[in-house]
């Protein structure tokens, strides 16, 4: 499956009030056009929630959502201008965080990384619409 450019999109201010706003604007996007099971909802809400806190934390860009259906999929992006490539991190019981990236790959459908023209990357996810 490959990730779309064409959706609904928000750039968000680089602070911690980002991350409740990502949150709030996708969930409101999605609810809007799909009847997703709560629990699919809520796990999509958290894999915004890590990838815009990566974005806060580890680059010194805005971050920018797009939702957009593809498919039976609802695919999430979340994109920054910054060009280092995220890593997942093995577990470790010694650090706080760290496990943003685990958390998308255990818990979406599909995921990835591509970068984009200007330099920058994006990180998507998808869920699918049906059961």
């Amino acid at each position: 499956m490959q990730p779309t450019d064409v959706g609904t999109r928000i750039r968000l201010p680089r602070d911690a009030a980002a991350i409740a706003a990502a949150r709030s604007w996708v969930s409101e996007t999605i609810r809007a056009r799909h009847a997703l099971r709560p629990e699919r909802v809520e796990a999509t809400l958290v894999m915004v929630s890590e990838l815009v806190t990566n974005v806060i934390l580890h680059t010194e860009a805005e971050p920018e959502i797009v939702v957009a259906d593809l498919e039976d999929q609802v695919v999430v992006e979340v994109r920054d201008d910054d060009p280092a490539e995220p890593v997942v991190q093995e577990p470790d019981p010694q650090r706080a965080g760290g496990n943003g990236l685990r958390i998308v790959a255990s818990w979406a459908e599909r995921w990835g990384v591509r970068r984009l023209d200007d330099g920058g990357k994006v990180v998507w996810f998808s869920v699918p619409v049906r059961e």
